[in-house]
């Protein structure tokens, strides 16, 4: 039995905007580092020493690597050559790579989650209308969450499992942001651990920035590696073969793929499916409350894609209220049939 360091990062967030013509993706990125044997504590130091180097360098005095600033070469790294910047960046990689870390990747293509309504003389109602009578307008994409807040929670999920196949255990540590620490304080953890869903992560995660926590560059570094070449695809746009080249050689083969708990297996639900729960729940039958975790999942137990499942969400949602990271069963019957 092991014990890991999970640090967490992004690539793509914007928000609640959907439809950022440059960032269609959201990925959400885990790194995975063992405490035993002398591992964390290499790595921390070769990241620490190369900051050091960078700011003798440049006589600048940064306390953090961002992988974005480096590549598109922002200060201080516009004095420096592409050759010296990738040298500082494959040092680190390799230092995780020899040091057998592991990686966890969630990519949400955003526009698969949002909802838009065409608003005109036959809609519910007219908005933002410019024209004639007959004109009509589309409202942007829109989705009850932030798709990082909403999708983080899968990625703590999928390192569940990830933890149960290395047989260990793990403490979560995000880069510092509003949003995760408000979702810290809805009690998704203690939630999803009394469904039986978390038992390898201990305890609620850290947030910490990236200025106080070097260890932080890794989910930072690959995450652009990881996200950047997907977010291409979608924009026919070309990848920089430095990208697909540190792709290849220290992403691929540390990342971990995992699937996802089944919902009924787990005995959350205490033997009755999913369905039947739900729609006692909504006829006030049972607790008024269900884990909003436990809906999410149980519709990817039965959906391919997990966009399809988002997309389904969003349905169900709108239908119901949402409070503190639950889903709030309003007594409606017209509210469970919005989802079969």
């Amino acid at each position: 039995m092991s014990f890991y360091f999970i640090y967490i990062d992004e690539y793509g967030d914007t928000g609640f905007n959907l439809e950022d013509p440059q960032q269609p993706l959201l990925l959400l990125q885990a790194a995975i580092v063992s405490v035993e044997g002398g591992k964390w504590q290499a790595i921390e130091r070769e990241i620490v020493n190369t900051i050091d180097e960078v700011n003798r360098f440049t006589g600048a005095s940064i306390d953090r690597l961002h992988f974005y600033e480096m590549v598109q070469r922002k200060p201080p790294f516009d004095q420096v050559s592409y050759p010296k910047i990738f040298e500082w960046i494959e040092r680190i990689l390799d230092i995780a790579k020899a040091n057998d870390t592991k990686y966890v990747s969630l990519p949400i293509p955003k526009t698969a989650l949002g909802t838009r309504k065409t608003h005109g003389v036959d809609g519910i109602y007219i908005k933002n209308v410019t024209g004639g009578a007959n004109d009509a307008t589309q409202e942007n994409l829109t989705f009850p969450f932030s798709p990082y807040v909403f999708g983080y929670q899968f990625l703590v999920l999928l390192i569940e499992q990830v933890l149960a196949q290395l047989d260990g255990y793990g403490l979560l540590i995000f880069d510092q942001r509003r949003e995760g620490e408000i979702l810290s304080q809805l009690n998704v953890y203690r939630a999803l651990r009394a469904a039986k869903l978390l038992s390898r992560i201990t305890e609620n995660p850290i947030f910490r920035g990236s200025q106080t926590n070097a260890m932080l560059t890794l989910p930072d570094f690959t995450a652009y590696i990881f996200g950047r070449p997907i977010a291409d695809k979608y924009l026919g746009r070309n990848t920089p073969k430095e990208l697909r080249s540190w792709e290849q050689k220290y992403i691929d083969p540390q990342t971990i793929e995992a699937g996802w708990p089944d919902i009924e297996e787990s005995g959350a639900l205490e033997g009755e499916s999913f369905e039947d729960s739900l729609k006692r729940m909504s006829k006030g039958e049972g607790p008024p409350l269900i884990p909003l975790q436990l809906a999410i999942l149980a519709l990817m137990n039965h959906e391919i894609f997990f966009c399809d499942a988002l997309k389904k969400l969003t349905s169900i949602a709108q239908g119901f209220k949402i409070l503190s990271g639950r889903i709030n069963v309003d007594g409606n019957d017209k509210v469970y049939q919005k989802w079969e």
